[in-house]
């Protein structure tokens, strides 16, 4: 029977006698692992973030095992798999990966964290530690993975895979140097050798990574066990570099705890009888209901939580069932209420629902069951919709066009309104103009397009800042905005076009500048990365060749706000840096200062795209004076947020934003009442209620888990008395 440690706990085991050893072709050795893993939640970050092994050896074999090696391996992936980069802290017996910072990080933005696997300590006899660290690089003929027993034990010895020895210098790989067990043991936030950041011969180069760290453990007898304790430690600090330096605090920070014996101890479980079944309170045997559902059921005395499970079934044993467990926030009348919605598709369905209480570990029956009827109306697609007017206005759909595929027959199918310009319907095109992968959102002869190499562009990203629109506008280049290659070389440049949040406009309609913040356009040349594919920008990239006509590519154009939405403080710094260059074109860390400017955590709505050449245009001049509106949605969308102070009412921006997981805001009443604080979607459609009931005067804290809503943008609102203050809330996956 498992000790159950932490929060929350998993257990297993396993083997090495149930199959074939394909992989090494080995004898199996008799062995038996029972693996305790579990999760801490603290509000101490690197016990919250983490989670902890215990893996338990047991030697079933009649024979002794004379040199036990036991190595934790990983292919981290860490943000893209092509720049990993790796590391030993030999005093930590830790190895890690962090982020070589090669490509755009899809996955954690500008702020990658960094991951190690740290082994925290185990038999106090055998007293382990990190006797080798080695990474495999993939594809490697001499550095790849393993394929036989015999390279698995020379890695496990800290040597290459045909028993070369690590040597301190460039790859580690004959490269010369001293002989060592450890690859990179050297400190990269200081940039010292022997590190990736300094081999002896520059920067290592971007490949697949994978890592392995080991322990010696020595003789297991026959019947013996031996046990080891491992940390599989998260932290995200203020950049690449610095996430190693919050890596190092968090793994000393969980050492010291685990020294003091209060990281593995036992969870003492509830003793007693479980929780009695809740009484459902709402809502009504057979009602129909629309959109989301309130269940509410009756608090039972002495539950810490709750499981509640819906169902198409009234047995709830067809596969259908959707299982959730409820947080302990109890409502002012003492009862709980949860808003569902799914995993229903239907417009019009059946659903059987039912609620457990749970003390710890101690898990009551499920109370009676109900049903409701859901009538949910028909999902609202989003829809994305690029207008062009090209020089002079021309109506890029009209008679002169080169083409007008992908243009509507009379302007947006959703808003028949609208200009006839109005060209492209991002969810909804076909052929080439589609919405999925390699779509090109165009209307010829003004060219402008998604790069076909983008599977993530403008709609996955517009989406997260709907519902503001967005523009781009050709202009001489005089008049034009400062752009950096934030993705490669750090260089920056003028480029001949400006990039505007323009605020909700409504199509058909001239946009109101009052409210427009210019923005900081960011390039990446797919040409290559020399000075002459980035200091001028120009048609001087791949050919695209699903526009009709088309020709070669620019730079793509990615857009993000300027920190304080103040753009001229960026174009201050750069502008002295662009004019002071020979060339106009500085890169690498004297760029920095402008760079800063730049608000890389608000992310960016538009990205990936590209101006093509076509038709009769062979300079971006001859584009001077075209307009490319972006809009977000169509159809309903939130209003702006209102003033944060409202009847006495205030509500801070939600922290973090934009959100995946875990979420909190503060709200504060300058009096007591009763606040509630929702989420509300871009149709205005109440999605969530995070808190509802008295509060008094002062300020309160209120945390909610938003991973169940879909990436987009939301209205964080809070009423009380008769007020109502909103704020924006981004959501990203």
């Amino acid at each position: 029977r498992p000790v159950v440690y932490g929060t929350q706990v998993a257990f297993w085991i396993m083997n090495d006698v149930g199959g074939e050893h394909r992989r090494t072709g080995s004898a199996p050795l008799g062995i038996e692992v029972g693996v305790t893993a579990f999760v801490i939640e603290s509000e101490v970050l690197p016990l919250h973030q983490s989670s902890f092994l215990r893996y338990s050896v047991t030697n079933r074999n009649t024979a002794d095992i004379e040199d036990l090696r036991m190595a934790m391996y990983a292919d981290t992936d860490l943000g893209s798999f092509v720049d990993d980069y790796v590391g030993a802290d030999v005093p930590r017996s830790m190895g890690y990966t962090y982020n070589a910072g090669a490509f755009p990080n899809n996955s954690y933005g500008s702020h990658p964290p960094a991951f190690g696997i740290d082994i925290l300590g185990g038999d106090a006899d055998r007293d382990p530690a990190m006797t080798a660290f080695l990474y495999y690089a993939g594809g490697d003929a001499n550095r790849g993975d393993p394929n036989n027993t015999l390279e698995y034990a020379r890695t496990f010895d800290g040597l290459w895979r045909d028993g070369t020895p690590i040597t301190a210098n460039g790859t580690g790989y004959n490269q010369g140097g001293e002989v060592t067990t450890f690859a990179f043991s050297g400190d990269p936030v200081a940039q010292s050798f022997w590190s990736e950041e300094n081999t002896g011969q520059g920067r290592s180069a971007f490949l697949d990574r994978r890592m392995l760290v080991t322990t010696q453990l020595g003789r297991l007898a026959s019947g013996e066990t031996s046990v080891l304790d491992v940390g599989f430690i998260y932290a995200l600090g203020t950049d690449r570099l610095n996430s190693i330096t919050a890596l190092r605090a968090a793994s000393d920070e969980i050492q010291q705890r685990y020294d003091a014996g209060t990281l593995v101890a036992p969870t003492m479980l509830p003793t007693g009888a479980p929780p009695t079944a809740p009484a459902l309170v709402a809502p009504e045997q057979g009602v129909s209901a629309a959109d989301r559902v309130s269940l509410a059921w009756q608090d039972v005395t002495g539950a810490t939580d709750y499981i509640y499970q819906t169902s198409l079934s009234p047995s709830f044993e067809d596969g259908s069932a959707f299982l959730t467990q409820t947080l302990n926030t109890r409502t002012a009348t003492g009862s709980f209420t949860r808003n569902v919605q799914g995993p229903f598709q239907s417009v019009d369905q059946t659903i059987y629902w039912r609620v457990r209480a749970r003390r710890g570990a101690a898990v009551g029956p499920w109370s009676e069951s109900r049903s409701f009827r859901y009538t949910r109306p028909p999902s609202i697609p989003d829809t994305y919709v690029v207008e062009i007017m090209g020089p002079g206005g021309a109506d890029p759909c009209g008679p002169n066009a080169v083409s007008t595929t992908g243009c509507p027959p009379s302007g947006s199918p959703l808003i028949p309104t609208a200009p006839g310009n109005i060209v492209y319907d991002l969810s909804s095109g076909t052929g080439p103009y589609n919405g999925t992968g390699a779509y090109a959102m165009t209307a010829l002869p003004y060219p402008f397009s998604g790069s076909p190499t983008s599977l993530a562009g403008a709609p996955s990203s517009l989406s997260q800042f709907a519902p503001n629109d967005f523009e781009i506008r050709i202009v001489p280049e005089d008049e034009g905005s400062y752009g950096y290659y934030r993705f490669e070389s750090g260089r920056l440049i003028r480029v001949p076009f400006q990039v505007w949040d323009i605020g909700v406009v409504t199509p058909g309609e001239p946009n109101d500048p009052a409210d427009d913040i210019q923005m900081i356009p960011v390039l990446l040349a797919d040409a290559g990365t020399q000075a002459a594919d980035e200091c001028v920008f120009q048609f001087n990239g791949p050919t695209q060749p699903n526009i009709q006509g088309g020709g070669r590519a620019t730079q793509r154009i990615y857009a993000y706000y300027p920190i304080d939405d103040n753009y001229s403080a960026f174009e201050t710094l750069a502008s002295a840096l662009v004019d002071a260059d020979p060339n106009g074109c500085p890169g690498g860390s004297t760029t920095t200062p402008a760079a800063n400017r730049i608000d890389v955590a608000r992310g960016r709505p538009i990205q990936r795209d590209v101006l093509v050449q076509v038709g009769t245009t062979t300079t971006v001049a001859d584009l001077e004076g075209t307009v490319i509106r972006y809009y977000t949605r169509e159809g309903s969308t939130p209003s702006e947020p209102e003033p944060q102070i409202s009847a006495g009412l205030t509500l801070d921006p939600p922290v973090p934003n934009p959100a995946s997981g875990r979420m909190s805001v503060t709200l504060r009443l300058d009096r007591p009442g009763r606040a509630t604080v929702s989420v509300v979607d871009v149709l205005g459609r109440r999605v969530a209620v995070l808190a509802d009931g008295p509060r008094e005067a002062g300020a309160h804290r209120v945390e909610a888990d938003v991973a169940g809503l879909a990436a987009g943008v939301y209205v964080v609102v809070l009423e009380s008395d008769g007020g109502r203050v909103s704020q924006l809330l981004t959501i990203t996956r």
